[in-house]
């Protein structure tokens, strides 16, 4: 009998070993496809981590700073009387947030009209048309990106990308036409794209901030809610 090539390699066993090879290869083509993939996702949203980084850089800096101070007055109660003192200086018709560098326009009354959405988005976050304005009752809806295409254009493609390092009690100021209106965070949630509620118009003056995680995705919206607390 004369013996084949595909018989010659089956001696050892080859088989086995071939299927252990293929396996070894699919393993393999899905690492470096996962390894691809996540390294085109950083350098994508290359700023948005790094803005990201040097918040966590800077606050940790600081945190160790304030470790190594004296206290003064540690049980101190903050009232009223502080949040008017530490009202920063804010533009007309823009949005500060000191604790995460925010100082950006607000474009007003922007339809939900997605070229108008994008358009607007470029100039700064949006306020959408329908729902209250400050200084009326009802929900003040603002938004604005997390991240966005490094090749997109605009000087506000990470203008909510540290929403999320707010806590409650932070502040928020906005300027509306020369007045400013303080708001202080009550709520955080993560919602789908699909929650409306978000837009309800309640009997109060609050305060709503939206804006896109994780970051560089769609998959959910990062909601900050506030309630008004000053107003001058």
């Amino acid at each position: 009998m004369k013996i084949e090539e595909k018989d010659f390699k089956n001696l050892y066993g080859s088989n086995k070993n071939s299927k252990w090879e293929k396996f070894l290869k699919y393993f393999l083509w899905v690492v470096y496809t996962m390894a691809s993939v996540l390294i085109i996702f950083t350098l994508v949203n290359f700023n948005t981590f790094l803005k990201k980084f040097n918040f966590w850089y800077q606050e940790n800096i600081s945190n160790q700073e304030a470790d190594n101070s004296p206290l003064i007055n540690p049980d101190r109660p903050r009232n009223s009387t502080d949040d008017i003192i530490n009202v920063p200086v804010v533009s007309n018709n823009s949005i500060v947030i000191e604790k995460i560098n925010v100082d950006i326009p607000i474009i007003w009354n922007t339809q939900n009209i997605p070229s108008e959405v994008e358009s607007n988005l470029k100039n700064g976050v949006i306020h959408l048309k329908g729902t209250a304005l400050p200084g009326e009752k009802g929900n003040v809806f603002i938004t604005g990106h997390s991240s966005d295409y490094f090749w997109s254009t605009g000087n506000y493609k990470e203008a909510f990308v540290l929403l999320d390092k707010l806590v409650i009690g932070d502040r928020v100021y906005v300027n509306f036409n020369d007045v400013v209106f303080g708001y202080k965070v009550v709520e955080i949630k993560i919602v789908k794209p699909s929650e409306i509620s978000v837009l309800d118009q309640e009997d109060n003056h609050e305060l709503t901030l939206m804006t896109c995680t994780p970051v560089g995705t769609a998959f959910n919206r990062l909601i900050i809610i506030a309630e008004e607390f000053y107003k001058r």
